[in-house]
């Protein structure tokens, strides 16, 4: 079983999905950036941020 899952995955893993993945919430994607962010950019970066979950691409 493990063997097929791992044969699965490599198959799988560059896949994008077409939906917006919404299993992250604002606060998480700032975490994963905002030691990339400078200060005097953080509101317009978490602005980005909001948007972003509201558009449809």
């Amino acid at each position: 079983m493990q063997r097929k899952m791992l044969k699965w995955l490599e198959a799988t893993d560059d896949i994008v999905p077409f939906e917006l993945d919404e299993r992250f919430t604002p606060e998480m994607l700032w975490a994963r950036v905002r030691g990339l962010v400078p200060p005097e950019k953080e509101a317009e970066v978490r602005k980005m941020i909001a948007d972003a979950r509201h558009s449809r691409f």
